[in-house]
């Protein structure tokens, strides 16, 4: 499993809203459009644009950025989301290095 953080710029009456308000339509949309690969996505607002941080089931690193890459064009191009862009999508290195030292250490209490 790989966090691909994925940045995506909505349109500006988006931004214009109050912070509450928005991600209702952009979370249905995803609940209604599986993806195989895709195993989660947490969506977070920020105030110009939105963090999904996309769980994807992969072999490695650059085929789970493949598999959300792709995704995510699959998604934006739905009648209601054409107006948002895509911006960055690449692995979440900071939480692969936790990831892995996680690892390393054995669960407590062995």
């Amino acid at each position: 499993m790989y966090a691909i953080k994925v940045i995506l710029q909505p349109p500006p009456a988006f931004s214009e809203a109050s912070a509450g308000e928005g991600l209702d339509p952009l979370a249905a949309l995803l609940s209604a459009r599986p993806v195989p690969d895709v195993q989660h996505v947490t969506l977070r607002r920020l105030p110009q644009q939105v963090v999904a941080m996309t769980f994807v089931a992969a072999s490695c690193l650059l085929a789970a950025e493949d598999a959300a890459r792709s995704a995510w064009t699959a998604w934006l191009t739905c009648e209601d989301m054409k107006s948002w862009r895509l911006v960055e999508c690449g692995g979440d290195l900071m939480l692969g290095v936790a990831a892995v030292r996680d690892e390393r250490e054995p669960p407590s209490g062995w």
